[in-house]
């Protein structure tokens, strides 16, 4: 499941959370989920998640360079957490080379 949040109408959107039973992670699925949910709410967003989260780091990163636009975005440290901020436009077409 997912959760969007945008807390005022011109500032970014956020991914308040985001889960991927265990029985299909590793199988992109959470890929494919995350990138649909950015094609249906272009524009800015943050996602912030705990710096130590290795493999949370490393998906993140692969979807945000998949979607944002020109594969572009920045990375901050506030406080304990990982902020990503970066925009996306319409409607990202999803291709995966794999088979889930």
């Amino acid at each position: 499941f997912a959760l969007v949040r945008k807390e005022c109408p011109d500032g970014p959107s956020q991914m308040a959370e985001f889960y991927i039973k265990p029985p299909f992670r590793r199988m992109k699925a959470g890929f494919a989920a995350a990138v649909l949910i950015f094609g249906c709410h272009s524009g800015a967003w943050r996602i912030s998640l705990l710096r130590h989260n290795k493999s949370a780091e490393n998906f993140w990163r692969g979807v945000i360079r998949y979607v944002a636009v020109g594969g572009g975005f920045k990375e901050m440290k506030e406080d304990s957490d990982l902020v990503f901020a970066f925009t996306t436009s319409p409607g990202k077409s999803l291709i995966i080379k794999d088979t889930l």
